[in-house]
């Protein structure tokens, strides 16, 4: 299960993946296309992980497809929301992002904390 919105005011997504399978993916990253047209570059993202529960798997080539459509629509800032008991599974969020896309995500277990690292100027 998944979730995308956004805050336009803050100019900012949403993502939440909650154990994503691949039949699913591609509908979540056209869906996360079509919402990143609505903000303008610079905008910020919160990605929460906490409900996902096993490794990616065979989706790795959607996220990076993703984490690349996100670099290139404009995001200036994101922000990891995991559960810290599977710290693997943000670790490959990050292999990506590092390797594949060229941006590293701030890393928190808390909303609240991710809200307020992505306030800041």
């Amino acid at each position: 299960m998944y979730k995308v919105r956004i805050d336009k005011e803050k100019n900012r997504l949403y993502l939440s993946a909650n154990e994503i399978y691949r039949r699913e993916a591609k509908e979540f990253a056209e869906l996360i296309e079509r919402e990143c047209k609505k903000l303008k570059p610079g905008f910020t993202c919160i990605t929460d992980l906490r409900g996902q529960k096993r490794q990616i798997g065979k989706i790795d080539r959607i996220i990076c497809d993703v984490q690349t459509l996100l670099a290139n629509a404009g995001m200036k800032k994101v922000v990891r929301v995991v559960n810290p008991k599977s710290a693997d599974i943000e670790l490959q969020f990050e292999a990506i992002s590092v390797l594949n896309v060229g941006y590293s995500a701030y890393t928190t277990t808390n909303m609240k904390i991710a809200e307020e690292i992505l306030d800041q100027p």
